[in-house]
């Protein structure tokens, strides 16, 4: 059986007070809901489609269904599709024909043209696999579906099926994580440092208009540099693009800044070969220097994650059995016992705690 890789990501339910108790059994409660013939939501799965809508409450036209679905006892794990109101797929029909397609040109090819499912089939053009182990939530998403639309669908499924007065939204499943609980390697070996910083909207540099004078010159200098003098929030962004154009680039970038006008720049370095014990310590305590200092946005990439503003980001890379060889979709046993692997990993590493 051939094995694909997938990204395992992670998020934490953070709900309390509600009446589920924990989002495992939420899901729980959700599914075993009945209607009026007393028949569970487990063997409803027209009843498990959801509508996706766009900001303004229209129809997207994609569709979300929770497909297979089963109860570990220690948690709840499932599938998710995603198909299209109106989809077509494009096909080649291996029949050769040659036209002429420009008075200079004879072309043999073959027929491009597009077709729907056949009756009663979507073409799936997505599917995310889910498990919930109390309130800690794994995700993984194969081809346009997006962590953010799994977890949309999971607070609508507990909001609608779950008991009465259950609302449940999509920022009740943090993305972040306190760093300080996760100890020192969070995140695994360090692969980039990045910082991204803009200066304040609020500061406004003089714009004059037609020919400036001699003496106007170096009074804007001055002023462009006491800005940034008295805004560390400015620093981050200026010490990048100082870098990058040097000083007198800057002063004459500045000098243009309409009153609207700021300076975003960002960075990325990696720190290339083996990397010791010394410099992962020292790459985390120059990103918390310049997070401290600046407004800088600052986030360390590791192996199983990231550190952002922080807040740790936790993920991790697992193969997974292809069902059919030189398909795409997943065999769904494996991929409930590799993520369960995963989560088992996270609580040996000290990275979540049981819930």
């Amino acid at each position: 059986m051939s094995v694909s890789y997938h990204m395992v990501h992670y998020r934490t339910f953070a709900a309390k007070g509600q009446q589920i108790g924990s989002l495992e059994e939420g899901c729980r409660l959700a599914l075993s809901g009945k209607d009026r013939e007393a028949k569970p939501l487990w063997l409803r799965p027209a009843d498990r489609i959801m509508l996706e809508s766009s900001a303004n409450g229209d129809f997207t036209g994609r569709r979300f269904l929770m497909n297979r679905v089963a109860d570990l006892k220690t948690a709840i794990f499932g599938e998710v599709c995603c198909v299209h109101e109106k989809d077509l797929q494009a096909l080649l029909r291996l029949e050769a024909q040659t036209k002429a397609l420009t008075d200079e040109t004879d072309t043999a090819f073959f027929d491009l043209s597009e077709a729907e499912a056949p009756n009663g089939t979507h073409f799936i053009r997505g599917i995310g696999y889910w498990l919930a182990v109390g309130d800690h939530l794994f995700l993984i998403t194969l081809q346009t579906v997006t962590p953010k639309q799994i977890i949309e669908y999971l607070a609508w499924l507990i909001s609608v099926f779950g008991p009465p007065g259950t609302v449940i939204t999509s920022d009740l499943f943090k993305i972040e994580l306190d760093a300080a609980v996760l100890g020192e390697d969070s995140v695994g070996q360090v692969r980039s440092l990045k910082i991204k910083g803009n200066s304040p909207k609020g500061i406004k540099v003089p714009v004059e208009t037609g020919e400036m004078a001699a003496s106007a010159v170096p009074q804007r200098k001055s002023y462009s540099r006491r800005v940034r003098a008295e805004h560390k929030t400015h620093s981050a962004a200026m010490r990048i693009v100082e870098a990058v154009l040097g000083p007198d680039q800057v002063n004459r970038l500045v000098r243009s800044l309409g009153p609207e006008e700021y300076i975003a720049a960002e960075a990325e370095i990696r720190v290339k070969g083996a990397r010791t014990e010394a410099t992962l310590k020292n790459v985390k305590e120059i990103a918390s220097a310049i997070a401290d200092e600046t407004d800088a946005h600052v986030e360390i990439e590791g192996k199983f994650g990231k550190i952002k503003d922080g807040d740790a980001i936790l993920r991790m890379r697992m193969p997974f059995a292809v069902s059919n060889e030189g398909g795409t979709l997943l065999d769904f046993d494996n991929v409930a016992e590799q993520i369960q692997k995963v989560y088992l990993r996270f609580l040996e590493d000290g990275k979540i705690k049981a819930k």
